[in-house]
């Protein structure tokens, strides 16, 4: 700014201040009040010579906000930095799918549909440790793809049809994404599921032994046939899509959806009732159709381009069936809610009934599926539903126990068994944790149907855990505390790793999982060891693993995985998360939470855990209940 504009700016701010008589006096050598230094720094910026400090220090800030990153001490920012111009729904997106995928450094992700790719990159960039492949049919999609996200070496993208055999060789890829392409597929084949299937064994024949398949798309909420639902009576402001108010848009919806069908037969059934309350509008219409219109009502500005798919052709029962017929083992189903699209699109906008007037909870927003792909005579689901009427049978015996204090009955389960469980780990070169756990270890007991309450979030899973590996207690307990030859020795003929020359085994948490059901005490040891390429064959096992066909196996993993695993659900499995957990304070470590993750969702504040207290709470005695006659038959 030009030297001779600079007395009359000055002289201008000071006398809408009415600070040029106090200016002049404080020359003398005072010091500047807190007033009078906030007065300067306007000067300062209205003149253009604002602190270069506090300049560079708010271009940081603003940088930060906008990009969505975490704070620059955390070690995972400079990954970060990369994801600075990406939406932020898209890196949520990334983040939890990468939760559900459970997988070996090294391993081959392939994302069917990729689009416009920008999730896969997101995912890359998350998981440098994983190669990632991106399919779409879409050529030009492709292209930009290749142009726009050219800079990472673990990503690559390719054209072709997602369905066919020969997209890729047999046996070749660790893992396959269909996130929102298996309606596409079937919308695409004149509503024909038997498209889907025949995509779904294609794929499946692409996957290695074990390889996992994670499925993220829509399902018909299970319900009755019809049901009501209540809209807001508001008026359209005009005949195009983009003027009707919900409840005619619906009406219009009932008269186009499905085009594609045989002319004379598009549409669906709609049936508009009295009203119930005032300044609302009351239909019958079938479940299935509500769920379509309910998920696509808000994308008015793509409504033409959408009006030919069904989003929603299978429930949840049918996609366990399909999975399971193609030969896979079904890890895991479970319906989700996005908390932010229920906020936006659903609270205050409608409401469900069924046909006698009970109101119905909100729909789920997707639902997700992770099938495995396992030999011939492999145990593909495990289901614990009664007492063995012979007790030697099983290795889980039921107790009732009696409360004292109220007299109150419970069942507790124990098992003939008693084990300590070890954690091998390793740190990586790049200063990860990784951890070596038991995969796939057979728990009849996780589908246990509870004959009392309800299943509130429709989780499922196949029985076949991920946990710490759990050896007979009398193997550890026979150790001498820092006896490096006999650590050596368990460590590697035992369980089948190499541990860290002189090196023996460390005390981790001891606790009761849950005291008030559970009558036996977890114990933990760390080791470190070293690196082993591949998996790990169980030597070893605890006999209440006999006489399952599968063993599981022992993998490397990194130890933030299985965090974000059990975090969405993957893994019901708390336990291995306290021992994680503890690993990480016990190495000086830590671990990435929610709200430091590159998603940056401070929407909540999330009070603080002091993970001490909760093992010291966990590992209290519980002398309240006494050993009853008979269970109580809630098991």
């Amino acid at each position: 700014m030009p030297q001779t504009k600079k007395p009359s700016l000055r002289a201008g701010l000071r006398k809408a201040a009415g600070a040029e008589a106090e200016e002049k006096a404080a020359k003398k050598a005072k010091p500047l009040t807190e007033a009078r230094k906030n007065l300067r720094a306007g000067h300062r910026q209205a003149i253009g010579i604002d602190d270069v400090a506090e300049a560079k220090a708010k271009a940081e800030k603003e940088r930060l906000h906008a990009s969505h990153i975490v704070p620059r001490e955390n070690p995972l920012a400079d990954r970060y930095d990369l994801l600075r111009d990406m939406p932020r729904k898209t890196i949520r997106k990334a983040w939890f799918t990468l939760a559900h995928l459970l997988l070996q450094p090294g391993a081959t992700i392939v994302d069917m549909g990729c689009q416009s790719g920008d999730m896969l990159y997101a995912m890359a960039v998350l998981a440098p440790q994983f190669r990632f492949i991106g399919v779409d049919m879409d050529k030009a999609l492709i292209n930009n793809a290749k142009q726009t996200y050219n800079n990472l070496e673990n990503l690559e993208y390719m054209s072709g049809d997602v369905g066919s055999p020969h997209l890729l060789p047999p046996d070749s890829v660790d893992a396959i994404v269909n996130s929102f392409i298996l309606h596409e597929i079937y919308s695409g084949a004149w509503y024909n599921d038997r498209t889907v299937i025949q995509t779904l064994e294609n794929q499946f024949n692409m996957l290695k032994p074990d390889g996992i398949m994670l499925i993220r798309d829509f399902a018909i909420p299970i319900a009755s046939e019809y049901v009501l639902m209540e809209m807001p009576d508001l008026p359209s402001k005009g005949r195009d899509i983009e003027s009707l108010s919900e409840a005619d848009l619906l009406v219009a919806y009932a008269e186009q959806a499905r085009p594609r069908q045989n002319p004379g037969c598009t549409g669906f059934f709609l049936e508009e009732l009295p009203a119930q309350f005032p300044k609302t509008r009351l239909f019958r219409l079938p479940s299935k159709w509500a769920y379509e219109f309910i998920m696509r009502k808000d994308e008015r500005h793509l409504w033409a381009e959408e009006l030919p798919k069904e989003y929603a052709f299978f429930n949840e029962s049918e996609y366990r069936k399909t999975l399971r017929n193609i030969g896979s083992r079904v890890l895991y189903t479970a319906p989700h809610w996005d908390d932010q699209y229920v906020k936006a699109s659903f609270d205050g906008r409608f409401r469900l009934y069924d046909e006698n007037g009970t109101l119905l909870g909100t729909p789920p927003t997707s639902f997700i599926a992770i099938a495995q792909k396992t030999g011939e005579r492999v145990s593909l689901q495990l289901n614990e539903r009664r007492a063995a009427t012979n007790p030697q049978q099983t290795m889980l015996q039921i107790n009732g126990m009696r409360n004292e204090l109220d007299g109150r009955i419970i069942d507790v389960i124990s098992r003939d068994v008693s084990t300590i469980e070890i954690l091998p780990y390793r740190l990586t070169e790049m200063g990860e944790l990784n951890v070596f756990v038991h995969i796939g270890a057979p728990r009849g007991i996780t589908n246990a149907i509870p004959r009392h309450g309800r299943d509130l979030d429709g989780r499922r899973w196949s029985g076949h855990m991920t946990e710490a590996i759990a050896v007979d207690s009398a193997m550890v307990t026979s150790i001498n505390d820092g006896d490096v030859k006999a650590t050596q020795h368990l460590i590697r003929d035992v369980i089948g790793l190499d541990p860290v020359p002189n090196r023996a085994l460390e005390a981790g948490p001891s606790y009761y999982p849950a005291p008030d059901f559970i009558d036996e005490r977890i114990e933990t040891r760390f080791i470190e060891v070293q690196e082993h390429k591949g998996q790990v064959e169980p030597r070893v096992l605890p006999s209440d693993l006999d006489g399952f066909q599968s063993k599981g196996r022992i993998v490397e993993l990194p130890a933030q995985s299985i965090l974000n695993a059990i975090s969405v659900g993957t893994i019901p499995n708390a336990q291995l998360e306290l021992q994680i957990q503890a690993l990480f304070r016990k190495l000086g470590m830590k671990a990435e939470a929610w709200v430091d993750s590159p998603l940056a969702l401070p929407e909540v504040d999330m009070p603080k855990q002091d993970m001490k207290q909760l093992l010291a709470a966990l590992a209290t005695q519980d002398n309240r209940y006494k050993k009853a006659r008979s269970p109580a038959g809630q098991w």
